[in-house]
């Protein structure tokens, strides 16, 4: 995370975080069993002690069982606290809930998990300049009258106010919080599983030469998203040139990204198979190698992101990772509301897994 402002504290509490998130949200019920110490070290590459104290803290806690030499379980009523929530949970956008990014989905899943615990919530979007300074006033008012339980981020914005920063805040988004929030957590798609899961696919279908193309971002929480990448391929046993890696995707001058884009498959004419990490620019990047090789851009297989399928009409559908909002929202009220309750460590990140969508 390096200068991300969130406060991790010990490593280990993440996976005590990730293991109270999940049994408030019900994916862990009584009696599950957790996974042993030595897949668990190795997923959040941790000793096999760290883990065993973490487990042993949780277990003093009253929230998981040992059994024995037959494992660790949930315990049978796990004690994690749920405090009924005084105030509104406000969910503010930067941009309105119908547009491209799905964010309509995303606050479905906010708002069935705040209904279900009863949660009074208000959702703020900023589609005009107009209505930002309503809210600017709404937010004031609120705040002065301490009725804001908790805050959920969708984007960041310029809604930050005099008092904001102690609330308890999630960002549903792969962005560095600001420095001043010290109540905060994360709910994230990690760039780097999907890259990871791109790639495995591209290798599993009998490709070597793969390039991966995509938008760097400065103030990304991760780096952008050559590591899953580098793994999936270091895995196989495959050296990539590191010319097939393309920062190509800069959308402020679109004659120079389109100039970008023609450059890279001009000199790297070997490569069968792109992972794109963007669904616009995979559109683009096709219709530019269309320009340069119909045959390399029909014959091209690609792994994009997306929120929906994106692909030229003159060739077949472009296989898709996939995020399903409903799930982050979900997910980032769940994070809300543990740290309200104090079951989540501030600092906590949330991973939300991508889904692989066929062609």
């Amino acid at each position: 995370m390096g200068s991300s402002p969130l406060r991790p504290g010990r490593v280990s509490d993440k996976l005590k975080g990730d293991i109270l998130l999940a049994v408030a949200k019900g994916e862990l019920r009584a009696g599950d069993r957790i996974k042993s110490l030595q897949v668990l070290s190795r997923e959040y590459s941790l000793s096999v002690n760290s883990i065993r104290q973490a487990i042993r803290e949780l277990v003093d806690e009253k929230v998981l069982d040992v059994r024995g030499v037959s494992g660790t379980y949930v315990a049978a009523s796990p004690a994690v606290k749920s405090k009924p929530v005084s105030g509104t949970v406000l969910v503010i956008y930067g941009y309105p809930p119908a547009n491209k990014f799905d964010s309509g989905q995303f606050q479905l899943g906010v708002l069935e998990t705040l209904s279900e615990r009863g949660v009074k919530q208000v959702v703020l979007d900023c589609p005009g300049t107009q209505t930002e300074r309503q809210h600017h006033e709404r937010l004031r008012d609120m705040l002065r009258d301490g009725e804001i339980a908790g805050l959920i981020m969708r984007r960041h914005t310029p809604f930050f106010q005099r008092g904001m920063s102690e609330l308890p805040m999630v960002f549903a988004n792969n962005i560095r919080p600001p420095s001043f929030c010290v109540r905060c957590a994360r709910a994230e798609y990690s760039m780097t599983e999907m890259t990871y899961l791109g790639t495995e696919r591209l290798i599993s279908g009998g490709h070597t030469r793969i390039g991966i193309i995509s938008q760097p971002h400065a103030a990304l929480a991760e780096p952008w998203p050559v590591p899953g990448y580098e793994v999936a391929l270091a895995e196989h046993g495959i050296v990539a040139d590191p010319k097939w890696i393309g920062e190509c995707l800069r959308w402020n001058d679109r004659d120079a990204l389109l100039e970008n884009l023609a450059r890279y498959f001009r000199r790297n004419e070997e490569i069968t198979a792109l992972c794109v990490t963007d669904d616009i620019g995979c559109a683009l990047a096709l219709d530019v190698l269309h320009q340069i090789s119909p045959r390399r851009a029909a014959e091209m297989e690609v792994v994009s992101w997306a929120n929906r399928g994106s692909s030229p009409r003159w060739r077949r559908p472009v296989i898709r990772i996939e995020i399903d909002h409903v799930k982050w929202g979900r997910a980032s009220a769940a994070l809300l509301l543990g740290l309200i309750d104090g079951t989540v460590a501030t600092g906590t990140c949330h991973a939300v897994t991508p889904d692989l969508v066929e062609a």
